[in-house]
């Protein structure tokens, strides 16, 4: 059964000195019979915002992040693999012959790919200017055959983080489309920490600044997204099993803040091995037959592979390797239409960091601190002599846990769950609320709940934004490949599930598309060119893969115009066509 129940927790100090292996944890239980329950409540918390990583150029920043990312995909690849196919040394979730129904299922939550500000460097500069990459949201359900009532969903989303506004509203929806089915109890809603993806989705006041304010488009693609991954998710129930594997990964994330791991107490390092969580676990949703039809895998790696100089939408590591993972199960399927779903969850992330090539450390001379509200100031209340007592050493910027005008800069509650299946426990909570948690979880529990604060006060509607609509947006009168067009604004129509270009080639006399803009060798960029007249050009660029089969191709490009007073209409443009050798 599901067990719903809320409790409050001390807000996290976001800060290297913390330990990372002390922080919320994939856990697993033993010995523990093959049932489900959920456990959700609302903590105390706050935001981290990361102004951590030095410029670097684009491709060098991809092909250092791709370091960390080819380890983990060819490591969750071994554990997955065998001979006759996937699951060779994975064990068995809640013991021989458990089964389940299981549902899997994507949707895009692309949001403005232009004018909007980037989510995860809180850079004013980092404006989106176009798309490399789709978002999407990945849905996985599971559910007991004998009480297909009782059932959890976990959603995998490439954004920056997970947002209470964004969940409520996610919820609301599928509470609507299932009455009794998904509600707030047991449907957890997760983020890969892209640095990424579009920003401005957050319903407090801090991460709204850089994007000038509530951001609802973001909001409503990502939320729009995430119900139709679990629509499809939900309409591929199936009986099926859970597998498990876990491996040592090291040559995928570094500490990038080892002068303030060595300020935790020697006794307490010397626990651990390294500085950072090395551990992936994959968790595998087989068919009836024993046959591969998704992954969860859990690894802690920060999604900043793309760095603050980048303006193309993405999906950074933990995306990319979804990508090429489903696209290696099957390569004929296009970006976000494989039924092979693969979750690249987030796990303690802590202070990880892809870029294994670029980091050196001096000799610490730290002290051992506690968590406290959220603290960056100037423009905020002053800090009381609690809170400094608190963040010391740390030198307060913005006392953000204690400003609310005109609405509160950070949460100081959030929602936090335990999922259980048979043997296999996630906790997105701080991991001093595990031991008293859990029991709530066991087969022997009572049924009570333990005492909760208050949910979280929606912030949405008081949100405020600065950003200007789109006005006027008139209509178009080992290689790369680019071609020009006269283009719109894409915020005109986010082609959620669609794309903004093909590639195609040309086969028997048709034209077939082998490209979209999900596929990683594709770009799209816009720029206005006249705000008065409403003018913009789109440029599409495709970097010719290796074994690209020899042919005929074309560029194709998808735009929505606006004028000043009517509809919003679709149109098209198409390159002349070239030839691949």
């Amino acid at each position: 059964m599901a067990e719903a129940t809320q409790a409050a927790a001390a807000a996290p100090l976001f800060s290297g000195i913390l330990q990372e292996e002390a922080q919320s944890k994939l856990q697993l239980l033993r010995q523990v019979p093959g049932r489900l329950q959920l456990l959700s409540y609302h903590t105390s918390s706050s935001l981290p915002l990361d102004f951590v990583d030095l410029l670097r150029s684009f491709m060098r920043t991809m092909w250092n992040g791709l370091l960390s990312l080819a380890t983990a995909f060819f490591v969750s690849t071994s554990l997955l693999q065998t001979k006759s196919g996937y699951g060779g040394g994975m064990q068995m979730v809640a013991g021989q012959g458990q089964q389940y129904l299981l549902g899997l299922g994507t949707g895009d939550i692309t949001g403005p790919v232009v004018e909007t500000n980037l989510m995860g460097y809180a850079s004013l500069d980092q404006v989106g200017t176009g798309l490399h990459m789709r978002q999407r949201s990945r849905a996985f359900i599971v559910a007991e055959p004998s009480s297909p009532g009782n059932r959890i969903v976990f959603i995998n989303a490439d954004i920056g983080m997970g947002d209470t506004g964004v969940r409520r509203s996610i919820i609301s929806q599928l509470s609507s489309l299932y009455p009794g089915v998904y509600t707030k109890d047991n449907v957890a809603f997760v983020a890969t920490h892209s640095h990424a993806g579009v920003g401005g989705y957050v319903e407090n006041l801090l991460p709204q600044i850089t994007s000038l304010g509530y951001v609802k488009e973001t909001a409503d693609a990502i939320v729009a997204g995430t119900v139709r991954a679990v629509q499809r998710a939900h309409g591929s129930l199936a009986p099926g099993r859970l597998r498990l594997g876990n491996a040592t990964v090291l040559d995928a994330n570094i500490n990038r803040s080892p002068t303030a791991y060595l300020a935790n107490p020697a006794e307490e390092r010397a626990r651990y091995q390294y500085d950072v969580d090395k551990d992936m676990t994959v968790l595998r949703f087989d068919d009836e037959s024993g046959n591969a039809r998704g992954l969860l895998s859990f690894f802690p790696v920060h999604g900043t592979s793309l760095y603050i100089n980048n303006t193309l939408v993405s999906t950074d590591n933990k995306g990319m390797a979804a990508f090429l993972y489903e696209n290696s199960v099957e390569p004929n399927a296009m970006p976000g239409n494989a039924t092979f779903v693969a979750g690249f969850t987030q796990s303690n992330v802590g202070d990880t960091s892809p870029n294994t090539a670029s980091h050196g450390f001096a000799l610490p001379n730290g002290t051992v601190v506690t968590t406290c509200p959220a603290a960056m100031g100037a423009v905020t209340p002053p800090p009381s002599s609690e809170q400094i007592r608190c963040q010391y050493p740390k030198p307060i910027l913005l006392n953000t846990g204690a400003a609310h005008f005109p609405y509160e800069w950070a949460p100081n509650r959030v929602d936090v769950q335990i999922l259980r299946a048979g043997n296999f426990v996630t906790l997105e909570a701080y991991i001093d609320k595990y031991t008293s948690l859990v029991p709530y979880l066991a087969d022997t529990a009572s049924g009570s709940k333990p005492p909760s604060d208050a949910a979280p006060e929606d912030q949405t509607s008081k949100a405020i934004t600065l950003r200007t609509s789109v006005v006027f947006d008139a209509a178009p009168a080992g290689d790369k490949v680019s071609a020009q067009f006269v283009g719109a604004n894409p915020r005109n129509n986010l082609r959620l599930d669609g794309t903004f270009l093909t590639v195609d080639r040309l086969e028997s006399g048709q034209w077939k598309t082998v490209r979209s803009d999900s596929h990683p060798s594709t770009i799209y960029q816009w720029k206005r060119t006249n705000t008065v007249l409403g003018t913009s050009t789109v440029t599409i660029t495709w970097t010719i893969e290796s074994g690209t089969p020899a042919g005929t191709y074309r560029l194709s490009y998808f735009g929505d115009s606006k004028p000043l007073i009517g509809r919003i209409s679709s149109f098209s443009g198409i390159s002349s066509s070239f030839t691949v050798v």
